[in-house]
């Protein structure tokens, strides 16, 4: 139930962020776009004491709302990739989680002297079940976020999910610095 209202929390914030935007965008013309397609705007700045997840949420909401800038989506085009990004989005989180837990499980079996080698090689199989599942399911949903953009915002989508992984990374460790100090 807590994550439900997070996710609406956020989902509500980036909406209001894009009305916002939209009208702010009427009144002034478009800012030039780097030519390497980096985002302009920096992430918002991680707040000490804020968890894992909520923080991969604010960051994923900060992506969603960067995108119809840098790929220069109308509102209509938006809305088909909005709701397609959220469930690329989405996708990612629920595999990371997997994962996480399956090299947990995994560690903890191969430190367990008692853990014999036809558990492991059957732990190992299934950590790479979960991988090949993701990488078909991504490309699928990849796939329907890709119909919902020209080839000119998919070459660019693409530009801007590396720079977005970079500032995730920074964000991160921006927040980990954070809750330090």
């Amino acid at each position: 139930m807590r994550a439900m209202t997070i996710k609406t929390i956020i989902t509500s914030a980036v909406l209001g962020v894009l009305l916002a935007g939209t009208v702010a965008q009427a009144q002034e013309p478009p800012a030039r776009q780097g030519g390497r397609g980096r985002a302009q705007t920096a992430p918002p700045n991680p707040a000490p004491g804020v968890g894992l997840q909520e923080l991969q949420e604010m960051f994923d909401a900060f992506v969603l709302v960067q995108a119809q800038r840098v790929l220069q989506l109308p509102n209509e085009q938006y809305q088909r990739f909005f709701m397609r990004m959220n469930r690329l989005q989405d996708l990612r989180r629920q595999h990371l989680r997997q994962r996480m837990r399956m090299l947990n499980d995994l560690r903890r079996s191969f430190a367990d002297p008692g853990t014999d080698d036809a558990a492991l090689t059957a732990a190992l199989k299934a950590l790479d079940d979960a991988q090949g599942k993701f990488d078909q399911e991504l490309r699928t949903v990849r796939g329907a976020v890709d119909e919902a953009l020209t080839v000119r915002q998919r070459v660019r989508f693409r530009l801007f999910e590396e720079e977005m992984e970079r500032q995730k990374i920074e964000f991160l460790t921006r927040a980990r610095q954070a809750g330090r100090e």
